[in-house]
């Protein structure tokens, strides 16, 4: 296959430039030529890929894709299709992928897509084997345990191996070299530094498979009319639409009335009152047909995301200008929060309000929690432990657990949660609130997370509310104290390797975006503490040192311990309650839920357990550190405004480190319901 601007269409042409050019690797040589492929086979394969796509497009949950017809494609040609790519250096695969451009004349026919047909069935068999992969490590599995008849060769369940092959048939894949950095990225197999290299030339590879594909069709339609289009042509444009366009680049044909659709939606939205994170609407992107790029959209984004968190950030502009965001969190705050705390702690400084009962506080020393409490409540909550698979936290959304504090309580804990919060906890949120406001605590709501060191992306930035009062009366309600007791991520407070969480003295109610950011450093066995109504989240971890990465090894996770302090009854409102929601009761003590037994163990009545009351006599507070400005404006925020070809946020990544239409888009954001990845 041809992919240099003048290229003939002998596709196994060869030049003096090694460097422009790659060819049949040496294994290939005795391969058949593609030319000798029958119509008849080639039919066949596309059939067999047919089925596996719509398989896939049709499956339940809990169903998987028919994997078998992917196979049967593959042995239908990998005989007679050569590598695009001669030979590769494994330690910097980007180096090998070519530097030129694709043309129109690259794709002319059926048999010069090809390449790309089993570019896209080693991306399925790859993107497969990244799934079982990680399903593994969830279930502390091995990789050998998935082995079936069909699948006798472990190295066919390589994730990396299969990618690369998809990128040496066809190098401009932008939809497997970014399944291959989201790979790396999450199993620490790359630096960060070439992680982000590779979504910055998947962008630029999808945004120029879309524009050469779309070219190609519209050619087509002004030489024919539709009534004139012969059926070998219309299964061509059927593969230059599918593969290239939906497969690859993830851009769809707009139908005239999703179009109308579209525009009615564009319009309910102009009488709206408030402004909102909205994404570009695809009725203002000219006489496009196709919507935008997806691959497009999620690389462009993880480019802006990883470079912000490497301090590239001018570099990260040119990939957030994609988008229509107006504010960014600013290059200052993600400096900071990458580096340890301050030798010099400032005093507080700004005045209490209504709105702002206290600066954000941080409590360290020697550990906020004796000893023999942090040890246990570690383990209670480490990585594989019952808790987790239990309460099958990676597929639930989020839920937490109401404590009342009666008096029987505040006197004799009768688990290990009630000791940590009712005995180390709350004693320090008390003491913020007794300072302005004569409010009494009556409950706790308490949750936590695991994160793996250099693989999450960080926590999305939000408000903590009742959620239930939310849902069923739309009033936004917050606790009077948020905090979080950092357990496990970083033991050493001068090298940040967990991600900061950044505290706005922002509001639901703000009319103008957060002037501060407090930072809040993550350091095992500490405590933080802030308004109930204060924006916040968690950028992503910088974990391990990116210039030597941890090949195959396993880090520990940031684990975290959350407790919102309320003055008021929470699960009062709940209409439904069922387990694992928020503001839930604890479940049952049964088989199916042996954490609670782990966490009520020595704390039950007939035993006389001395309850740990002993506070840490050493433990210093300290008003966090603060950055302003804490966010940049990048572009307007007038609620309508897109420019034309701009991409699609990426809800699914949306952490809101990035937003449109600040700061309105946060209080609306609580009235919608997205999942976000980690």
């Amino acid at each position: 296959m041809n992919t240099s601007n003048d290229a003939k269409t002998n596709s196994k042409r060869k030049t003096d430039d090694d460097n422009e050019k790659i060819y049949i690797n040496s294994s290939n040589t005795a391969k058949k030529s593609k030319d000798d492929l029958t119509k008849d086979v080639i039919h066949q394969a596309w059939s067999h890929y047919r089925a596996f796509y719509d398989s896939e497009h049709e499956i339940q949950d809990g169903e998987v894709a028919d994997i078998d017809e992917l196979y049967e494609a593959l042995d239908l040609l990998k005989h007679h299709i050569s590598w695009e790519i001669k030979d590769y250096n494994k330690e910097g695969f980007l180096e090998s992928l070519p530097k030129f451009n694709l043309s129109l004349s690259s794709f002319g026919t059926i048999q010069s897509l090809l390449p790309v047909l089993l570019s896209m069935i080693y991306f399925h068999l790859g993107n497969d084997a990244v799934s079982q992969e990680l399903n593994c490590i969830t279930r502390d599995e091995t990789i050998e345990d998935l082995a079936t008849p069909t699948r006798e060769d472990i190295s066919d369940l390589n994730p990396a191996k299969l990618l690369e092959s998809s990128l040496r048939y066809f190098p401009f894949n932008a939809a497997s070299l970014s399944m291959l950095a989201n790979y790396k990225r999450m199993t620490l197999k790359d630096t960060q530094e070439n992680i982000c290299l590779a979504y910055e030339i998947a962008s630029e590879n999808a945004q120029l498979i879309r524009e050469v594909a779309i070219s190609i069709l519209d050619e087509g339609e002004e030489e024919e009319g539709e009534d004139d289009i012969p059926p070998e042509e219309n299964l061509y444009k059927e593969w230059i639409e599918l593969l290239l366009l939906d497969e690859i680049c993830g851009a769809e044909y707009i139908e005239e009335e999703d179009k109308e659709e579209e525009e009615n939606d564009d319009n309910n939205v102009e009488e709206e009152s408030t402004n909102d994170h909205d994404e570009p609407n695809i009725s203002d992107q000219g006489e496009q047909e196709f919507s935008p790029s997806e691959t497009e959209s999620v690389t462009s984004f993880m480019a802006a995301l990883l470079n912000s968190s490497l301090g590239k950030h001018d570099k990260a502009l040119v990939y957030l200008k994609k988008f229509n965001f107006s504010h960014r969190i600013h290059p200052s705050v993600w400096t900071h929060s990458k580096k340890g705390c301050p030798a010099d702690w400032r005093s507080e400084t700004t005045k209490a309000s209504e709105t702002f009962p206290f600066e954000p506080k941080a409590f360290r020393g020697n550990g906020v929690l004796p000893p023999g409490l942090y040890e246990r409540v570690c383990k209670v909550f480490s990585p594989g432990s019952a808790y987790w698979k239990e309460s099958n936290y990676q597929n639930r959304g989020y839920y937490s657990f109401f404590q009342d504090l009666s008096d029987d309580i505040i006197q004799k804990p009768r688990n290990l949660i009630q000791d940590i919060v009712v005995n180390h906890l709350l004693p320090l949120a008390e003491n913020e609130i007794s300072k302005n406001n004569s409010s009494k605590i009556v409950g706790f709501e308490w949750w936590t997370h695991s994160r793996p060191l250099s693989a999450n992306l960080g926590h999305q930035m939000h408000f903590d509310t009742d959620e239930a009062m939310l849902e069923q009366e739309n009033t936004i309600s917050h606790p009077i104290v948020s905090s979080v007791l950092y357990l496990t991520g970083n033991k050493d407070i001068d090298r940040q390797t967990a991600g900061s969480t950044i505290v706005f003295n922002q509001t639901p109610q703000s009319a103008e975006v957060a002037q501060n950011a407090y930072i809040s450093h993550a350091q095992d066995n500490s405590y933080m503490v802030f308004p109930g109504n204060c924006l916040h989240g968690v950028l992503p971890c910088p974990g391990v040192d990116s210039s030597s990465p941890q090949k195959g090894s396993k880090a520990v996770e940031r684990l975290t311990f959350m407790v919102g302090f309320w003055t008021r009854r929470v699960p009062d409102n709940i209409k439904e309650k069922t387990l694992y929601c928020p503001c839930g009761e604890l479940p049952p003590v049964n088989d199916e839920h042996t954490w609670i037994s782990e966490i009520n163990n020595g704390y039950e009545k007939n035993e006389n357990i001395e309850v740990s009351k002993e506070r840490n006599a050493q433990l210093i507070t300290h008003i966090l550190p603060s950055v302003t400005p804490a966010w940049e404006c990048i572009g307007t925020s007038e609620k309508n405004h897109h420019h034309k070809d701009a991409l699609t946020i990426p809800t699914s990544l949306d952490h809101r480190f990035f937003v449109h239409g600040a700061p309105h888009c946060f209080r609306d954001s609580l009235f919608k319901n997205e999942s976000v990845a980690m």
